[in-house]
């Protein structure tokens, strides 16, 4: 996960796991992770995950210098 949240891109990594703590919550987030959805999934909290991240990330985007390209 540190590795994905370095990447230029920063994609949203989005985590799942049956225990989601406090601890855990703030490690993901520390390492450039986005969120946790509980399982078992709920279409609703994956889809809201999934929403969620990629309007963070399109939005990171527009606002990230982009290289020049040669």
């Amino acid at each position: 996960m540190q590795i994905l949240g370095s990447a230029p891109q920063r994609p949203s990594v989005i985590l799942t796991s049956r225990v989601v703590d406090d601890y855990l919550r703030q490690e993901v987030i520390h390492n450039g992770g986005y969120d946790i959805p509980p399982k078992p999934l709920r279409e609703e909290d994956v889809v809201r995950s999934v929403r969620l991240a990629w309007s963070y990330w399109s939005s990171a985007m527009k606002m990230s210098p982009r290289p020049l390209k040669r």
